[in-house]
């Protein structure tokens, strides 16, 4: 038997992008924050984390902006999210 449907952990480990996704909350600096997708409901979560201290002293997004986040597919604690490497990593697009 053959799967055809891909699932988070076919993307494991890779260097993933998430487009157009909107920020569900305010957090401080250095903090992980979650981000929902996809237009126009936005009914899919995902955790944007500050993994190995990535996004220290990085600002995350205000809630309610649209952003494209690129970074590494990690699992952990029975969640996926995804880790920038970096502040370039996070694109901020403006209020949906």
């Amino acid at each position: 038997m053959t799967e055809s449907v891909l699932t988070g952990e076919d993307f494991e480990g890779m260097l993933v992008k998430v487009v157009g996704v909107l920020v569900t909350e305010t957090r401080t600096v250095g903090q992980s924050f979650f981000v929902a997708g996809q237009k126009p409901n936005f009914a899919d979560t995902i955790l944007v984390s500050n993994l190995n201290g990535a996004l220290n002293g990085v600002t995350p997004p205000d809630s309610a902006m649209s952003c494209s986040i690129t970074g590494v597919l990690h699992y952990a604690a029975g969640r996926y999210r995804v880790c920038p490497r970096n502040a370039d990593d996070i694109k901020v697009h403006g209020l949906n």
